[in-house]
């Protein structure tokens, strides 16, 4: 039997600082084909270069999780994708403003509610 695919009905924005980083950085949440996955696109990049879940950096830096690919990376995604599990969001464009997803307040909780 075929898994159902699901994205999110409107794009969302967050903003908020880097738990590791302590950066701003601006998300932007945008609907996505079935099939797509989640999609993480660093728009602060020449060429605004994506990350998928393929791209887990297993020998990056300690208490976050983090994706990379070459010199591209993105960190503390773990909570994020808390919220897309619980919510049952498998297709999902990610645009940010800079290497590490904001830390909001340490849960999945705010992300869940602007996808909501």
């Amino acid at each position: 039997m075929p898994v159902a695919r699901k994205t999110i009905g409107r794009e969302a924005e967050l903003e908020g600082v880097g738990l590791h980083s302590g950066a701003r950085a601006c998300l932007c949440f945008r609907p996505a084909r079935a099939g797509k996955g989640i999609v993480f696109e660093r728009r602060d990049l020449p060429g605004a270069p994506r990350l998928t879940l393929r791209d887990v950096y297993k020998a990056g830096p300690p208490l976050r999780s983090a994706l990379k690919r070459g010199p591209v990376e993105v960190h503390t995604v773990e909570h994020l994708l808390a919220a897309f599990a619980g919510l049952g969001v498998s297709d999902i464009l990610v645009s940010l403003d800079g290497p590490e997803v904001p830390g909001m307040d340490g849960s999945a909780l705010p992300f869940a509610v602007a996808l909501h």
